[in-house]
């Protein structure tokens, strides 16, 4: 059992990862052709952080609540 919640630890940041990614090209795409290039050589880094730190933080809440409503209702 402990190996099956490694398993989907390991395989939820992957998705999670992977859509961050995926956000983001289609969001840097965006901004490149509206604006130009980015002036921060970093930038790419730095927001896939911030949006990968703002999923996990999502995904945190979603789990605290479905446990909590579970919890209230003996399951």
């Amino acid at each position: 059992r402990d190996k099956s919640y490694v398993a989907y630890g390991i395989s939820l940041l992957s998705v999670m990862m992977t859509l961050t990614a995926v956000a983001l090209t289609i969001i840097r795409i965006s901004y490149l052709r509206l604006h130009g290039p980015d002036a921060d050589p970093y930038g790419a880094y730095k927001h896939f952080a911030i949006d990968l730190f703002g999923m996990v933080v999502h995904v945190a809440v979603a789990y605290v609540v479905v446990r909590e409503t579970l919890a209230k209702k003996g399951l």
